[in-house]
C-alpha cells in the first residue's frame, strides 16, 4: 500500500490533532510505516468517527482491554477518559474526561465469566428494545452492555445469543456501530500483542506512579481459563451498586491461575479461523454456482462433485475445530436446564434419520428410566450425542445397526453407543498420567469429553479388539431429585413452571410437529393459525417466548404481526422468533427490522428451537 502522507512528521502530526499526542503504538514498527498508516485510516473510521458517543467507546475499549488482558491499550485509553495531560480526542466535547472515582469503578466491572453473562443477557433482554440513547456511563445497563460484548470479543464469530441481546436493547444500527468498533479492538489488541517493545507512555507511567490502586487494576493478566461454575446458574446483577468482582479479582468459579500459552493458542486458531471462513466461502459459493449450471462433460461434473462434497467437509471440521477449542478453553456460556435424556436422543435421530438411511443403518434402543434426566445446556447435551451417533455413523459397517443404551447407576445416567466399526485394542481416552491412546480421536470424540467435562461428566470407550466394534461411554449427574429406581407414583411433573409459549404457524403439518417439539422441550405451548388471534392470545397469556411463521392467511401476516407486538406496550417486551421459509440475507433483515430477535428457517430442526429457547427462554422481571 503506498502511503497517503508524505513524511512521518505529516503522519504524526495528523494523529496529534486527532488524540492530543502521538502514542507509542503509531511509533512502532518504522521499517513498515504504511502498515501503520493503513491501521490508522481503519482506526479512524471505525474508532474516531464512528458514532457512538465517545465516553462510551472509552469505557468499552478499556473493559475490553482489561478483560484480554492487553495491558498497554488499558493504560492509554484509561488516560483518554482521566484527559488533562493524558491525551484525548481533541475538540470533542462528549469526551469531557472522568474523574478517578468511576474509572475505579469501570475497572471493577466483573468479566464475563458463565454466571455474569447470563444474568447479563437477562437484564437486555427484560429492557424495552432499541433505546433511544446508550445508559449512562456506570449505570447497571451499561455494565450488562459490556459484559456482553466482552464474551463476543473473547469468542470472536461466536456468542450469538449475546449479538441478540445486544440487537435487540441498541437497535440494529447502534448494535452495528458497536460490533464495528469490537472488530477494531480485536485488530488493536493483535497488533500490540506481536510488538511488545511498544511502551506505555510518560504521561500514564507518572500517574501509575501516583495512584497505587489504577495501577493494581491495570495490571492484571489475560481472563483465567476455566470452566463452569457447578450450578451453571446466573446470579441476578446488582441493580444499584458495583459487583464486588473485578477484572483484577477473578469471580469465585475461577479456579485455575492464568495459562498464557493456552490464551495464545486461542486467539491464534480465533485469527486462523477468520482468515480461512472467507477463502472456504469463495470457493463454496463457485461449487454451489456448478452445481446449479452443471456441465455436460461426466469428467467435470464428477470433478464437481468431488468439489462440492470436500468443501462442505472442510468448512464444517473449520467450524468443528473452532467449537472443540472453545470448549476445551472454557470460552462457552452453558444454559441450565432438565434434559430429559430420552427426548433429546428422539430429537437427534429426528434430525440424523435422512443420514441414517442413507448409509443403511438402523438405530437399536435401550433405556432403564424413559424419563430420566440431566442438568446442562440441552443445544450443546444435544450435540453430544448427535457427536456420538455420528462418529458411529462414520464408522459402522452397513447393514449392522448401531446401539443406543441408556442406563441408570447410582446418581449417574450413563448413556453407551455401540458402533460395528474397526474398534482397538488402546482406549482413545486414556486415564489422566497415562500415556496416549493411538493418536488419532477424532474430532467427534473429543467434542463429546469436552462438553461431558463441562457437565461434570466423563466418557471411556471400550472395545473387543480390532475389527470387533467399540462402545462409547458418557456417564453425567443424574438431575438433582431423580432417584435411580423411581416409582410411577413419583413421576411428577417438574416444581417449577413451564415455559409459556405461543406459535402461531397455519400449516397443520408443521404445527403438529412444533408441538411435537415444544412439548418435548417441557413449555406450556398454545398455538393458533393466523395473526389476529395470536395477538388476542398474546394478551390474554402473556407468553414468555413467540414463534411466529412470516406468511400468514389474512390481512395481517408475521412482519405486521411483530411491528403489532413491538407497538404493544403490554407485549413489546415478549422476544419474538420468526419462523419462514424466506431465508435471503434481505429477508432476514426485514425481519429484524419489523422486531423479530432471530430468524429460524424452515425446515426447522430440534436444535434450532432448542437454541431459541436456550437464549430466550428465561424468566423475565415481572413474567406472571
Amino acid at each position: 500500500m503506498s502511503s497517503s502522507y508524505h513524511s512521518k512528521a505529516e503522519f504524526e502530526q495528523e494523529i496529534q490533532g486527532r488524540l492530543g499526542l502521538v502514542p507509542n503504538l503509531y511509533q512502532s514498527a518504522p521499517a513498515a510505516p504504511e502498515v501503520l498508516q493503513r491501521f490508522w485510516s481503519e482506526g479512524v473510521e471505525a474508532y474516531l468517527d464512528n458514532p457512538l458517543p465517545s465516553l462510551f467507546k472509552e469505557r468499552l475499549v478499556v473493559y475490553l482491554s482489561c478483560i484480554a488482558g492487553v495491558r498497554y491499550c488499558a493504560v492509554r485509553h484509561a488516560g483518554y477518559l482521566l484527559g488533562g495531560d493524558h491525551g484525548r480526542p481533541a475538540g470533542d466535547s462528549a469526551a469531557a474526561p472522568q474523574g478517578m472515582p468511576q474509572l475505579i469503578a469501570l475497572l471493577r466491572y466483573p468479566p464475563p465469566t458463565s454466571s455474569y453473562l447470563q444474568a447479563a443477557l437477562q437484564l437486555l433482554l427484560a429492557t424495552p428494545a432499541a433505546l433511544s440513547s446508550l445508559p449512562p456511563a456506570g449505570d447497571p445497563l451499561e455494565q450488562a452492555i459490556f459484559i456482553a460484548c466482552g464474551a463476543i470479543h473473547l469468542d470472536a464469530g461466536g456468542n450469538q445469543p449475546a449479538r441478540d441481546a445486544l440487537a435487540h436493547l441498541m437497535g440494529r444500527q447502534l448494535s452495528e456501530h458497536a460490533f464495528a468498533l469490537m472488530a477494531h479492538v480485536a485488530k488493536l489488541h493483535f497488533w500490540v500483542r506481536l510488538h511488545e517493545e511498544i511502551a506505555i507512555e510518560p504521561d500514564m507511567r507518572a500517574l501509575l506512579d501516583s495512584q497505587p490502586e489504577l495501577a493494581q487494576l491495570l495490571r492484571q493478566e489475560a481472563l483465567p481459563r476455566r470452566r463452569q461454575d457447578s450450578a451453571m446458574t446466573a446470579p441476578a446483577l446488582p441493580a444499584s451498586e458495583t459487583p464486588p468482582s473485578s477484572p483484577s479479582s477473578p469471580s469465585p468459579q475461577v479456579t485455575q491461575s492464568p495459562d498464557r500459552r493456552d490464551a495464545e493458542h486461542q486467539r491464534f486458531l480465533s485469527l486462523f479461523s477468520h482468515e480461512l471462513r472467507n477463502p472456504i466461502a469463495a470457493i463454496s459459493a463457485v461449487s454451489d454456482m456448478f452445481q446449479v449450471v452443471g456441465m455436460s462433460d461426466d469428467r467435470l461434473r464428477s470433478a464437481s462433485n468431488i468439489l462440492h462434497r470436500q468443501v462442505q467437509a472442510l468448512g464444517q471440521t473449520l467450524e468443528g475445530m473452532v467449537d472443540l477449542s472453545a470448549l476445551m478453553y472454557g470460552q462457552v456460556q452453558l444454559a441450565s436446564a432438565r434434559v430429559v435424556v430420552d427426548d433429546m436422543i428422539n430429537g437427534v435421530l429426528r434430525n440424523l434419520a435422512p443420514r441414517l438411511e442413507e448409509k443403511g443403518i438402523a438405530v437399536e434402543r435401550q433405556t432403564d428410566d424413559p424419563r430420566a434426566a440431566v442438568t446442562g445446556d440441552s443445544r450443546r447435551l444435544a450435540q453430544l450425542i448427535e457427536s456420538l451417533v455420528l462418529n458411529g455413523l462414520k464408522i459402522s459397517r452397513s447393514p449392522q445397526p448401531l446401539r443406543i443404551a441408556v442406563s441408570i447407576q447410582a446418581q449417574q445416567v450413563s448413556v453407551a453407543v455401540t458402533d460395528h466399526g474397526p474398534g482397538f485394542t488402546v482406549s482413545p481416552f486414556p486415564e489422566k498420567g497415562a500415556p496416549d491412546g493411538q493418536g488419532k480421536v477424532p474430532v467427534a470424540l473429543m467434542t463429546v469429553r469436552a462438553i461431558a467435562e463441562l457437565h461434570h461428566g466423563s466418557v471411556r470407550a471400550e472395545s473387543a479388539g480390532p475389527g470387533k466394534g467399540s462402545t462409547i461411554f458418557v456417564t453425567l449427574p443424574l438431575a438433582a431429585g431423580d432417584a435411580p429406581a423411581r416409582q410411577a407414583d413419583a413421576l411428577s411433573a417438574p416444581s417449577q413452571p413451564r415455559l409459556r409459549v405461543l406459535a402461531i404457524e397455519d400449516n397443520r403439518d408443521f404445527a403438529q410437529l412444533f408441538r411435537h417439539m415444544l412439548e418435548i422441550m417441557g413449555c406450556d405451548l398454545d398455538i393458533t393459525t393466523d395473526a389476529r388471534s395470536g395477538l388476542a392470545r398474546a394478551h390474554a397469556r402473556l407468553p414468555e417466548l413467540i414463534f411466529c411463521d412470516i406468511g400468514l392467511p389474512g390481512d395481517m401476516d408475521g412482519f405486521a404481526f411483530a411491528r403489532a407486538v413491538r407497538a404493544d406496550p403490554a407485549l413489546a417486551h415478549i422476544p419474538l422468533v420468526a419462523v419462514s421459509g424466506y431465508n435471503s440475507p434481505a429477508d432476514v433483515q426485514r425481519a429484524l427490522e419489523a422486531g423479530f430477535n432471530r430468524v429460524c428457517g424452515k425446515p426447522v430442526k430440534f436444535a434450532d428451537i432448542s437454541e431459541a429457547l436456550a437464549t430466550f427462554g428465561i424468566k423475565r422481571p415481572g413474567a406472571a
